[in-house]
C-alpha cells in the first residue's frame, strides 16, 4: 500500500539535503551555514522540504539535552515549523497537498532510521490511521 503510493508521486531533479532540520543549521557572522550534507540526493524537492516537516513536527529531542533547550524547542516548534512551511509554499507555489502526498513513504522510511521508541510510535499511529 505504502509502496504503491510512493509510486504516484513525481520524481525530480532537485538538490535535495536529505536531513534537513535545525541541529543541521549553523549560524555564522556571515549568516545561517546548512551543513551534514552527507544524505544529499538529486530527487523531488517536495519531498525534502515533507521530510523536513515531518522531522519538525515530531522528532524527539535527546533526553540528555538540558530540560530547558528541550522546553525552549517545543515553544519553538510550532512557529519554526508554520514558518517553514508558509515560506517554503510561498516560494514554490506548491500546495499543502502536494506535500502531504509524501507524509505517508516519508514517515515509513523514517522508521528504518534510528529515531527514539517515542517518535517511532507517534509514526506508526499516524501511519496506521492513513493507511485505514
Amino acid at each position: 500500500m505504502i509502496e504503491s503510493r510512493l509510486s504516484e508521486l513525481p520524481g525530480g531533479d532537485h538538490l535535495c539535503h536529505g536531513d534537513f532540520h535545525p541541529g543541521n543549521v549553523l549560524l555564522s557572522q556571515s549568516g545561517p551555514v546548512v551543513i551534514d550534507w552527507m544524505t544529499a540526493v538529486c530527487g523531488p524537492a517536495q519531498a525534502d522540504t515533507a521530510r523536513t516537516i515531518i522531522i519538525l513536527r515530531h522528532a524527539v529531542l535527546p533526553s540528555e539535552l538540558p530540560e530547558v533547550v528541550i522546553q525552549t524547542f517545543a515553544q519553538l516548534r510550532t512557529i519554526l515549523l508554520q514558518t517553514y512551511e508558509d515560506t517554503y509554499l510561498e516560494l514554490t507555489g506548491y500546495s499543502r497537498e502536494e506535500l502531504a502526498k509524501w507524509e505517508l513513504p516519508l514517515m515509513a522510511a523514517r522508521l528504518g532510521e534510528s529515531v527514539p521508541e517515542e517518535e517511532q510510535r507517534t509514526l506508526l499511529d499516524i501511519i496506521q490511521r492513513q493507511l485505514n
